[in-house]
């Protein structure tokens, strides 16, 4: 499913996706593991934390990441 994550330097995209209902997996909350990855179809993050986990192009983690500028993701 897609969704669309406003630009907010106070919450992760993982809390922002669900606050909307979406079913995204999290396991350290902190970029290690990389449960939480989500595609990214527009838009431009930052990382609370320097992620660890393998992130793909166009993807990111939405546990320690934030929206720079509204985004379109997709969960996976």
């Amino acid at each position: 499913m897609c969704f669309t994550v406003p630009a907010n330097d106070s919450n992760t995209i993982w809390h922002s996706l669900t606050e909307q209902g979406a079913q995204v997996d999290r396991q350290c909350g902190q970029g290690y593991c990389g449960a939480c990855k989500v595609k990214l179809i527009s838009g431009e993050v930052r990382y609370t934390t320097e992620p660890l986990a393998f992130i793909g192009k166009g993807e990111a983690l939405s546990c320690c990441s934030v929206p720079v500028s509204e985004c379109e993701v997709k969960t996976l």
